[in-house]
């Protein structure tokens, strides 16, 4: 197998891991509020990604001076804010198609800034992901998107652009050669930092009320979703395009749908499963 074939495969145990947090997020939230759940989740994955990093001697201090590591942990502690807050307000469902729909954004910012070409087969990949994705959670019918409260939708959403930075500049620092791990192991106490002001302010913090439920959701998503999904999409990102990256992220929509209709009882249709096929389409077309 070779290296690119090797980064879309962790990639996809990336999204596989992130797509699972929508639906697990969506119950959480139920025990505990927002901003409480986003700074746990955050504390939790900083604790666990030390715990290895340092042992393994691949902690460096020196990073927290470099100030793309505070670009990725602003963006990443504002969107965190907007989608788990968002979240109360609409469905696991619409949220994971609106924040990947960064995929479009990412790509015009890769041009942009990271001057990426793209073939006509990768114009393709991006729309056709992006139509996938759309049918799948709305099984062909889009008005189901103007359900629920706009406010959420328009949170989710934003948490998506933010998270579309993110990439960009994430992509800039592997490109340099920063070790997956060390890299990890800064973003995420960084973020967790960040997040702590809206906790003590905006959230109760009340760790005595929080249910086994609620602890079950911050600690999954703050070890598996936060440390192991990120060191994952790390060191896929080392050798792929970040438009690429974005196209096979689609994955998130099909596993988070997935998980959706067996936890939450949320629709899956025959158009929904087109909608899986176009997004498989489109990173096959990514990914030759």
């Amino acid at each position: 197998m070779n290296s690119k074939n090797n980064a879309i495969a962790v990639t996809v145990l990336a999204s596989l891991v992130w797509g699972t947090s929508f639906p697990v997020i969506k119950i959480g939230l139920s025990y505990v509020d927002s901003y409480s759940f986003a700074f746990l989740r955050l504390i939790i994955a900083s604790i666990a990604i030390l715990a290895i990093s340092v042992p393994l001697k691949k902690f460096q201090p020196s990073l927290f001076k470099n100030k793309i590591i505070w670009f990725l942990g602003i963006s990443n502690a504002v969107a965190f804010v907007l989608q788990y807050v968002g979240m109360n307000y609409t469905t696991a469902s619409k949220t994971v198609l609106l924040v990947d729909s960064d995929v479009i954004i990412v790509a015009l910012l890769s041009w942009l800034t990271l001057k990426e070409r793209f073939s006509n087969r990768m114009k393709a990949a991006v729309v056709l992901g992006f139509l996938g994705a759309l049918l799948l959670v709305t099984g062909g019918n889009v008005s189901e998107l103007t359900g629920g409260e706009l406010l959420g939708d328009i949170l989710v959403f934003l948490a998506g652009v933010v998270w579309a930075f993110f990439m960009i500049w994430n992509k800039g620092l592997v490109s340099k050669g920063v070790d997956a791990i060390a890299m990890t192991s800064s973003v995420m106490p960084v973020t967790a930092i960040l997040l702590l002001p809206s906790a003590l302010i905006l959230g109760s913090m009340n760790l005595s009320i929080i249910a086994t439920g609620g602890w079950g959701a911050i600690v999954y998503t703050g070890v598996f979703c936060s440390t192991v999904a990120y060191f994952l999409w790390t060191v896929g990102l080392k050798r792929l395009s970040v438009t690429i990256s974005a196209i096979v992220l689609l994955l998130e929509v099909v596993f988070a749908i997935v998980l959706s209709f067996w936890l939450l009882g949320e629709s899956f249709t025959i158009i929904a499963a087109i909608g899986a096929t176009l997004i498989l389409v489109s990173i096959l077309l990514a990914s030759v």
